[in-house]
This record gives C-alpha cells, sequence and structure tokens, in this order.
C-alpha cells in the first residue's frame, strides 16, 4: 500500500511546553513558520466558482 504525503502539512511534537508555544519555544515556532512559508501552493480547482 503506498502512503499519501501532503505537502502542506508537517507535524512537529515539542516537550515541555505549555500553551504559550512562541513564547516558550520561540526558535521552534520561528523555524515551523518559516517552513510553512516555503511549502508548495495546491494547485487550484478549475470548477466553477461559489
Amino acid at each position: 500500500m503506498q502512503e499519501i504525503v501532503d505537502p502542506t502539512y508537517s507535524h512537529r511534537t515539542l516537550t515541555d511546553i505549555g500553551h504559550n508555544l512562541p513564547q516558550e519555544a520561540p526558535t521552534a515556532f520561528a523555524q515551523a513558520v518559516v517552513d510553512v512559508d516555503h511549502f508548495e501552493s495546491p494547485p487550484k480547482s478549475r470548477g466553477s466558482r461559489p
């Protein structure tokens, strides 16, 4: 069975972090933002507009 990979999704688990990720792990938070900025845009559908 082939695994389906979504190029616009990434999961990270950080330990010993509470509810305020930008304050408690600023480097990890900033790296996640930079990484998301480099994701490819999903293809635009050619269907009708809502």
